[in-house]
């Protein structure tokens, strides 16, 4: 009897499952859809604070400079490429981290 009650959480479990999966993969079948609509968005939004960061990053000598500029391009480098926008994604957030890193320690 045990069995059969366990043989049903497991089953259970599995469609759960399978529910968040297909919904994170309509997600990500909807942006890449969406491509070159969310592409120019992100974009902006990740160069124009890249460059803020950069501003601040400049007077503290070239290292920081370079912290803030290498990610931004890898950035834009994936957007030209036309990569997954999964990794678009994740880049962004990177490039942003540690934009804002870089200012929040400028501003101590």
């Amino acid at each position: 009897m045990e069995t059969t009650l366990q043989s049903f959480t497991v089953k259970n479990t599995q469609n759960t499952v399978a529910v968040k999966s297909k919904a994170k993969s309509d997600f990500w079948a909807q942006v890449e859809f969406n491509r070159f609509g969310i592409s120019p968005a992100i974009l902006t939004i990740v160069v124009c604070i890249s460059g803020f960061a950069a501003a601040f990053a400049i007077t503290s000598g070239v290292i920081q400079l370079a912290f803030v500029g290498f990610p931004t391009a890898v950035f834009i480098s994936c957007i030209i490429a036309i990569s997954p926008m999964r990794v678009i994604f994740s880049l962004a957030f990177v490039t942003l981290l540690i934009d804002f890193l870089i200012i929040a320690l400028h501003m101590i």
